[in-house]
């Protein structure tokens, strides 16, 4: 909990998007962490912003370990499988470096609270390194057990995962 001491932001907009819909002339105060304290009716002494302010985005399914790549993978009119498949032949790979640049863009542009979708499970750093809340869950792909057993083991022994799938 944020004391009286520690400084906050206040930002009014004429728009602000919240759970319960869009509020006209709101104003968001924010902790010096970012997070969001209070959202109530804007006063006379707040300049209003043109526009809509959205004081967190959710993004529910994200790949960050794919941050690294610059130009989309295979071609177009890839259906699903074939572009998985290209993603595995790809020469690229991620690194740390990479899946924290991602999250720290995923933080820039207003996300608040993203669910990572991850082949390694190592993304949580990232996501700390990156003042991102969220979740990582780890994607076991194939239909073969020497395909995602590997990912799975290691997300167990890095006790990310419960063991009731």
């Amino acid at each position: 909990m944020t004391s009286p001491c520690q400084a906050t932001t206040r930002i009014a907009a004429r728009q602000v998007w919240t759970p319960a819909g869009l509020r006209p002339d709101t104003a968001v105060v924010l902790d010096a962490t970012q997070r969001v304290l209070h959202v109530g009716p804007a006063t006379r002494e707040d300049d209003l912003l043109d526009g809509i302010l959205l004081p967190g985005l959710v993004n529910a399914h994200c790949h960050l370990e794919l941050s690294h790549h610059r130009r989309p993978v295979g071609t177009a009119r890839l259906g699903s499988p074939d572009w998985v498949g290209a993603l595995f032949e790809s020469s690229v790979r991620p690194t740390d470096v990479s899946v924290e640049r991602g999250a720290r863009a995923a933080r820039a542009l207003g996300t608040a609270f993203l669910i990572d979708t991850s082949n390694s499970g190592t993304t949580a750093a990232a996501m700390a390194a990156a003042r991102l809340r969220g979740t990582v869950q780890v994607e076991c792909l194939g239909l073969a057990r020497t395909r995602w057993a590997p990912a799975l083991e290691a997300a167990h022994a890095r006790g990310i995962v419960h063991r009731d799938l």
